[in-house]
């Protein structure tokens, strides 16, 4: 089957419509573009208009797409850092958008996430369970700083579980 390229008007309006649903970064929609046939010269054109009635915004999307990923995806600030590389986001655009995490639920939030690995972890000993949690922190891109806070504080709890394999 043949693939019907469209308009520049066309892929304008369709842009449009995915960028009133939900947040995109420039490159994503570039994407989108470069695959519905669209060259660059008018891709250019659709981005600039997209920005200037403000369907695009890379603050914007930033901040929503750290808000989503820290608090419903449980990622450390390493893993939002490189997703939104990937994205092609501004570093200074990332930096701010990072800053806006609160460090008290970012802790509460990978304080959950250990809690909840910790419970379904059959381990040897406490120390095989300490570099599993450790390693799923670091994993999920949270810093070493904060792993080994909460892995400190999970200790000091009951909320350490203790499932050891006999």
């Amino acid at each position: 089957m043949i693939r019907r390229l469209i308009s520049p008007q066309e892929a304008l309006v369709k842009a449009e419509t995915l960028c009133a649903k939900t947040e995109y970064a420039v490159y994503e929609i570039l994407k989108k573009l470069k695959g519905w046939g669209i060259g660059d010269s008018d891709s250019r054109k659709i981005i600039s208009s997209l920005i200037a009635h403000k369907f695009i915004d890379e603050n914007r999307f930033a901040s929503a797409f750290v808000r989503d990923k820290y608090r419903f995806g449980r990622w450390g600030r390493r893993k939002i850092y490189y997703g939104l590389l990937q994205k092609r986001v501004q570093d200074s655009v990332i930096k701010e958008a990072l800053g806006s995490i609160d460090d008290e639920e970012y802790f509460r939030i990978c304080y959950s996430f250990l809690s909840a690995k910790s419970k379904t972890l059959k381990v040897e000993n406490e120390r095989e369970r300490r570099t599993k949690l450790f390693k799923a922190a670091i994993s999920r891109g949270y810093e070493t700083d904060i792993a080994v806070k909460v892995l400190n504080a999970l200790r000091d709890t009951d909320d350490y579980g203790s499932e050891e394999v006999d």
